[in-house]
């Protein structure tokens, strides 16, 4: 479980390592960092060879699979970086299974889920605290940094609505400071997504308290809503927001309707290649029919176009039976609320987002996935 911990940690610092990398010029260096930190635990105590066993029944749907992520590859327009990232992106997955695995076997699964619970959301938070030192501090990064902290800053926010703190104040006094961030950074509708997944977790819940929660929330939001053209101006004058001029909510809703734009694009074009996809590194939203040099910023429909239809079902097939399972323990355990409003938050994130289950670019991305594949292996007999 020590090793656990500072897996965790030191995905924290990923931030850090990828705002100096590109900004010393380092891209390489800090993609050798990422591989490293994600991959190599897996190999210790020959972790992933103690696994490596298939049983015969999935045999053919590997087969499947495989071929299929094979043809996503030769489809994709720079071949070698979409292999490199589908070697990646195969090894933390089967990696971390193998783990989980492990931890079953050692009768240690209930551990993980404990900590889980309790524990991930301050690592989540702590690297949430390292992207603000970096871009409001030391002044760096981009836009899209911007927006990456306010969509990771969202889904801190939807997790620690439900964690017991010893002392409400210091919960109070976390989740407003977590609100004010969301408005400071270019993912304000991150606040929007937060508090609907609040609300719905709390709605499944039924806790007899569901009235109070939803007018704390209510206040909140109105209170912070009211504020949007202070802050928006403010924002505005800021260095690292060239050129932009959203300055109230009329100006929010434009961006929205680009959304539907999007999606009428996809429609247009996904059919092209249903089977394979236009491949993980491929600019798609360069064909002449697209439209725009936009992408679509919606997560599960950026999969069904990087990646065909097909594995795009086996993707969301894995998704429902990780969620199904989390659902079903929260009923039973109230403190996994915090992990289910999380992972609620990412599947509704997604709708302006491309940040879903094939991304492992950032922390909350890849906590999403350690969730869904802990959930996808536990068993209906643990209550947590």
């Amino acid at each position: 479980m020590k090793t656990f911990k500072y897996w965790l940690f030191s995905i924290s610092l990923f931030p850090v390592f990828v705002l100096f990398g590109t900004s010393l010029g380092l891209g390489s260096v800090t993609q050798l960092y990422v591989f490293a930190v994600l991959i190599f635990p897996f190999f210790r105590n020959n972790l992933i060879e103690n696994v490596l066993y298939i049983n015969r029944r999935f045999i053919f749907f590997i087969i499947i699979l495989f071929s299929l992520i094979f043809l996503n590859i030769a489809q994709s327009i720079n071949p070698v970086d979409s292999f490199l990232y589908w070697i990646i992106y195969i090894l933390f997955i089967y990696g971390f299974h193998s783990w989980v695995k492990f931890f079953i076997k050692n009768n240690k699964f209930s551990e993980l889920l404990f900590f889980l619970k309790q524990r991930i959301g301050f690592y989540m938070l702590f690297s949430l605290f390292l992207m603000y030192v970096c871009i409001f501090i030391l002044e760096m990064g981009s836009n899209r940094t911007m927006n990456s902290f306010g969509i990771i800053n969202g889904s801190v926010l939807a997790y620690f609505w439900f964690y017991k703190f010893k002392n409400s104040f210091y919960k109070v006094l976390l989740l407003l400071i977590l609100t004010y961030g969301l408005f400071i950074s270019l993912s304000r509708s991150s606040l929007i997504f937060s508090f609907l997944s609040i609300i719905l977790i709390e709605l499944l819940s039924f806790k007899k308290n569901f009235k109070r929660n939803l007018f704390i929330a209510t206040v909140i939001f109105i209170g912070f809503v009211n504020s949007v053209p202070l802050i928006l101006n403010w924002i505005n004058n800021k260095q690292f927001r060239p050129g932009t001029d959203i300055t109230d909510l009329a100006g929010l809703a434009v961006l929205n309707n680009d959304r539907f734009m999007l999606i009428e694009n996809f429609l247009r074009v996904y059919k092209n290649n249903f089977f394979t996809g236009y491949g993980i590194n491929s600019e798609y939203y360069l064909l002449s029919e697209w439209g725009t040099n936009i992408g679509v910023h919606n997560g599960v429909l950026e999969m069904i176009l990087t990646l065909g239809v097909p594995l795009s079902i086996i993707f969301l097939i894995f998704f429902f039976f990780s969620f199904k399972n989390l659902y079903k323990i929260s009923k039973i355990n109230l403190e996994y609320k915090g992990i289910l409003c999380f992972v609620l938050y990412c599947l509704i994130r997604s709708y302006g987002e491309t940040y879903f289950i094939v991304n492992i670019g950032n922390v909350m991305s890849i906590v999403f996935l350690v969730v869904l594949i802990t959930f996808f292996n536990i068993k209906n007999s643990i209550n947590g």
